[in-house]
């Protein structure tokens, strides 16, 4: 992946001006977010998001916390904020968004995590926090960075099982990702018996048509074969 824009954060009053101590803290030894200032974001240009659990969850990739994780997804998008992909992680979430403006970003992917958090301690009869620390997104603005985003959502998977020592086959696509979602972004990507993902339409130029400028997917980008 290319280098990474300035991080997003939430809209957040202040009163009184700068003082030591104050703000949010870390969730551990150090911010694992920026808080620097945000970019311009608009409809035209899309965002890579990744959310992110705390360790001791429950794995989002097993039956129950996946299906519940998809049911949110659907839940989430609306006019405002559109989630076009994703890719479900043990502890993790990546999400490919258009929102319209930074407020919609912020409070569509807040409202998500809330209600992924309410479910998981639902489901582990739990209480307690469950996001690891505030969300990350990305800006894609030219057709070569939205392909090179496609590609890692849907490798993400085959990546952490790797490194796990996990023998992943080399046709092996991950099921907990958006791949019938690629559409003509791999227009040879041929899916039997797929289910549709509960993801909607990209409407921005650079994730609908854009392609063309950075080419299609091959297959062997997705599938070692």
């Amino acid at each position: 992946m290319s280098r990474a824009d300035p991080q997003l954060e939430f809209e957040l009053p202040t009163w009184g001006g700068a003082r030591k101590g104050a703000g949010r803290k870390p969730d551990g030894p150090k911010a694992r977010v920026s808080h620097a200032a945000r970019p311009r974001i608009t409809s035209a240009i899309p965002a890579h998001v990744t959310i992110k659990l705390r360790r001791g969850l429950w794995n989002l990739r097993t039956t129950k916390p996946f299906a519940m994780v998809l049911d949110q997804i659907r839940a989430a998008s609306s006019e405002k904020l559109r989630i076009t992909h994703y890719s479900v992680q043990h502890d993790h979430l990546h999400l490919i968004v258009e929102a319209q403006h930074a407020r919609a970003l912020s409070t569509g992917i807040q409202g998500l995590s809330v209600r992924i958090a309410y479910h998981i301690n639902r489901l582990m009869r739990r209480t307690g926090s469950v996001m690891k620390d505030r969300f990350h997104a990305r800006l894609l603005r030219t057709p070569r960075e939205v392909k090179n985003a496609l590609v890692y959502l849907i490798n993400n998977g085959r990546k952490h099982l790797e490194q796990i020592g996990r023998n992943v086959l080399l046709r092996w696509l991950d099921p907990c990702a958006s791949v019938a979602a690629l559409g003509e972004w791999c227009p040879n990507l041929v899916l039997q018996d797929a289910a549709a993902p509960p993801v909607v339409k990209a409407q921005s130029w650079v994730l609908r048509l854009g392609f063309t400028k950075a080419g299609h997917i091959r297959l062997p980008e997705i599938c070692k074969a």
